[in-house]
């Protein structure tokens, strides 16, 4: 037999799929991020990828909620920044730990470009490699692609396929490490683009240009900024999609979930949505508050989507 066939995992019948009790994968950031998992992070230059990204790293580390809602599971992160120097990180980092320790956010940055010694092909893919192994990070970050990648079209699948490929040896040194990949988009051709909060996959197709890197991920996150705030949306394999609006916190770099996140419902949904008590159930919802079935699904998908309901068991409570 040859030994590429034997090393193949088996084929289970539905039956034994069926049968099987398969455990719960973990969460690293609730609601977004499960351990183990790839997530791409993409939006245009200076829209605050590489902010947001920092503050997800500290929140991480330090196992506080990111955005203050989405519950993470503490772990040390690698942080590795090909852009911005220690100094310009310093002042960013003060911004953004507010008093908080970050002593388990390891951070790989450079002063000069010829410095840049971790990546994802060759050598530098090799001392990539042994950093992970050394350090064990719950959480890796590569800010950004296009520093860290093979030379190659990037709308070439070949290319997508030798960075997925490059990760997924990282992790076989370190297997439960989530990875989140900060990726540049082009500027943008038109004011009357379509926007990432009206609909987030095709959003991401159109604004990304190719689909070899997109398809090789289990999660897809944009970040956009508009007039009077900014959208975080994401677009995952196996949970709910998030689409929520964020604001900076004042005198700071920080996000914030906005005040404004009601503007996701119609004016027909946000009156229904005012009716309901802080805590309800389905059949409080459609039998008390008159809310139609189909009315009440749709208003609570993008109301989850919000960050603006939990659930659990049947029942759901108002955030804000």
């Amino acid at each position: 037999m040859p030994e590429t066939i034997s090393l193949l995992k088996p084929v289970l019948t539905l039956q034994e799929i069926m049968t099987t009790d398969y455990p719960e994968v973990a969460w690293r950031i609730s609601e977004l991020l499960h351990v183990g998992e790839v997530t791409l992070l993409i939006g245009r230059q200076k829209e605050g990828k590489s902010t947001l990204a920092l503050q997800l790293a500290i929140d991480v580390a330090t196992g506080e909620g990111f955005l203050n809602q989405y519950d993470t599971l503490q772990g040390r992160v690698l942080y590795i920044d090909y852009e911005n120097r220690p100094r310009q990180l310093k002042g960013r980092a003060l911004d953004l730990l507010g008093g908080r320790d970050a002593s388990n956010v390891l951070v790989k940055s450079f002063d000069f470009l010829t410095e840049r010694d971790v990546g994802l092909d060759g050598k530098a893919a090799e001392q990539l490699k042994t950093l992970v192994y050394k350090h064990q990070p719950s959480l890796l970050i590569l800010d950004p692609l296009r520093f860290a990648a093979p030379k190659g079209d990037s709308k070439e699948e070949n290319w997508a396929v030798t960075v997925v490929d490059q990760v997924s040896s990282l992790r076989e040194v370190c297997p439960t490490m989530s990875v989140i990949i900060v990726h540049h988009l082009k500027k943008a051709d038109s004011e009357s683009r379509l926007r990432l909060r009206d609909d987030p996959r095709t959003w991401i197709e159109k604004a990304y240009g190719s689909q070899a890197l997109i398809a090789h991920v289990e999660n897809i996150w944009g970040l956009e900024a508009d007039s009077d705030g900014y959208t975080f949306a994401t677009v995952p394999r196996s949970q709910e999609q998030l689409i929520l609006r964020l604001e900076k916190k004042p005198e700071s770099q920080r996000f914030l979930l906005s005040e404004n996140r009601l503007e996701v419902l119609t004016p027909k949904q946000r009156e229904y949505w005012l009716k309901l008590p802080t805590e309800f159930s389905w059949s409080m919802a459609t039998d008390e508050c008159q809310i139609p079935n189909s009315t009440l699904d749709r208003m609570i998908r993008l109301a989850r989507g919000a960050g603006l309901v939990a659930s659990e068991k049947g029942h759901y409570r108002k955030i804000m």
